[in-house]
C-alpha cells in the first residue's frame, strides 16, 4: 500500500523500473536493428526468402509431413474399413456399399489424408507470422512490387491467397482503388491452401525422390502467373502508391496464439473439404454410374460424365491430358479445388499413377495450380469489380494456365 512506503522511495523504486526496461528495450531494438540491416536488403532478402520457402516445402512434404501423413492414412483407412462393416451388418445393398466405399470414403480419404501436411505448413507459415518476419518481407518485396504496378502492401494479400483467395480478395478494400483492381486481377494465380492436396498428390505419387522440389517448382509456377498476370493485364504503366512501412520487433512466437491459429485454419479447412468433397464425390460417382438415359451401366465410358466432360478432353488433348476423367476433375476443381483430388480417386482408383505420363502429369498439376479460380473466389471478384471483370477473369486465368501448361508439358517431354 501507498502508506506503507514513503513518496521518495515509491518515485526511486519507479524510476529503477522504467530504468531497467528502458536499457531492455534498446537492447531489443539494437538487436532487432541489426538483423533488419541484414535480412531487408533486397540483394539478401529476397534470396533468403525463397531459402526459407523452400525449407518450408521440405519439411511439409519430404520428412514431418511425409511421417505424419504415412500413420493419418493408416487411420483413415481403418476408419473407412469399420464403416463398411458395420453398413455390411445393417444389410446394405452391394451398390450402396461400393457407393460408400468408391465414392465417398475414397473421396473424403483422398482429400483429409493430407491434413498432417496441411498442418505443418500452416503452422511454419504462422511462426513466421508471430515472429515477425512476414511483415519484413513484404518491406523487402516492395521494390519488386512496384515494377508489377504494385505497392509492397499488396504483398501481404498475396501472402493472404496462399490461405484462401477469397479474403485475400475481399481485403483489398485497403488499397487505393487502381491498385486493387489491377490486385485482384491477379490474385487468383496465387496457390491457395485448397491446392495443397493437389501437390501432394502430383509430387508424391510421380516424383516421390523429388517431391519436395517439385511441390515448390508448383508453387513458383503459380507465383509466375501472377506475375505474368500483372504484367499483362494489371496496367504495367500504373504507379503504386508509396506506403509506410512499420516493422515490429522480432519476438519469440506465442505458442497459445500459434495453436489457435493453427487449430482454426485445420478445422476450417477439414470442415469444408469434408463438406464439399463429401457432395462432389457422390456426384461423381452417380455421374459415372449412370448413362445418358440415366440407367445403371458398368462402363464408364458410356456414363453420363463421359458425355458431359467429352468437350473439354478435346481442348485439354494438346496437354496430354484428353481422358475425360481429367475433365471431369477440373469441371468439380470450379466448385472446390479439393474436388480435384477426391474426383481423381474415385474415377482412377488405385490406376491413378499409370493413367498419365510424368510429362502429362506436371503440366495437369501446373494446370490445377493456375487455372479459374473455385466459384466463391469468382463471387468475391465480382463484389469487388462487377459481374463483367469477374467473367473475364475467368477467361484469363484459363488462357494464361492453358498457355503455360502447355509450355511446362512440352519441355517436360524433352526433359522428363
Amino acid at each position: 500500500e501507498k502508506g506503507d512506503f514513503p513518496e521518495n522511495a515509491l518515485a526511486s523504486l519507479a524510476l529503477q523500473i522504467a530504468s531497467e526496461s528502458a536499457v531492455y528495450s534498446r537492447l531489443l531494438g539494437k538487436n532487432t536493428d541489426r538483423i533488419d540491416r541484414l535480412i531487408c536488403k533486397k540483394y539478401i532478402g529476397i534470396p533468403l526468402f525463397f531459402v526459407v520457402m523452400l525449407a518450408t516445402f521440405y519439411l511439409s512434404f519430404s520428412w514431418l509431413g511425409e511421417i505424419a501423413e504415412r500413420y493419418f492414412s493408416l487411420v483413415l483407412d481403418k476408419l473407412a474399413s469399420e464403416l463398411i462393416t458395420l453398413f455390411s451388418r445393417f444389410g446394405a445393398s452391394v451398390f450402396m456399399l461400393e457407393f460408400i466405399e468408391n465414392g465417398i470414403c475414397r473421396g473424403i480419404a483422398a482429400v483429409l489424408s493430407f491434413l498432417p501436411q496441411t498442418a505443418v505448413l500452416f503452422f511454419i507459415l504462422e511462426l513466421f507470422e508471430e515472429s515477425g518476419y512476414t511483415a519484413r518481407a513484404s518491406f523487402v518485396m516492395d521494390g519488386a512490387m512496384r515494377k508489377l504496378g504494385l505497392s509492397g502492401k499488396a504483398f501481404i494479400h498475396a501472402l493472404l491467397g496462399f490461405g484462401c483467395t477469397v479474403p485475400a480478395i475481399m481485403s483489398t478494400q485497403t488499397l487505393d482503388i487502381s491498385e486493387r483492381r489491377r490486385a485482384v486481377y491477379s490474385l487468383a494465380f496465387i496457390p491457395c491452401s485448397a491446392r495443397f492436396p493437389i501437390v501432394i498428390a502430383i509430387s508424391s505419387a510421380f516424383f516421390p525422390k523429388r517431391a519436395a522440389l517439385i511441390a515448390f517448382s508448383l508453387y513458383l509456377a503459380g507465383i509466375f502467373a501472377f506475375v505474368l498476370s500483372c504484367l499483362l493485364f494489371s496496367g504495367k504503366g500504373g504507379t503504386a502508391p508509396d506506403v509506410v512501412y512499420e516493422l515490429p520487433r522480432f519476438r519469440m512466437p506465442n505458442g497459445r496464439n500459434v495453436f489457435r491459429s493453427v487449430k482454426s485454419k485445420i478445422l476450417q479447412f477439414a470442415t469444408r473439404s469434408g463438406s464439399i468433397v463429401f457432395l462432389s464425390s457422390a456426384l461423381i460417382y452417380i455421374l459415372c454410374s449412370l448413362d445418358t438415359h440415366f440407367r445403371y451401366t458398368a462402363s464408364a465410358g458410356e456414363s453420363l460424365l463421359c458425355a458431359i466432360s467429352g468437350f473439354g478432353s478435346f481442348i485439354l488433348k494438346p496437354l496430354g491430358l484428353d481422358d475425360y476423367r481429367i475433365s471431369a476433375a477440373l469441371i468439380s476443381g470450379f466448385f472446390a479445388k479439393e474436388s480435384i483430388v477426391s474426383t481423381m480417386s474415385v474415377l482412377f482408383g488405385e490406376g491413378f499413377r499409370t493413367a498419365l505420363s510424368p510429362a502429362a502429369a506436371y503440366a495437369f498439376a501446373v494446370l490445377c495450380m493456375t487455372y479459374t479460380p473455385c466459384a466463391a473466389t469468382v463471387a468475391a471478384a465480382s463484389a469487388e469489380l462487377g459481374k463483367k471483370d469477374a467473367f473475364f477473369m475467368i477467361l484469363r486465368t484459363f488462357a494464361i494456365s492453358f498457355l503455360l501448361s502447355f509450355v511446362v508439358y512440352t519441355l517436360s517431354l524433352l526433359l522428363l
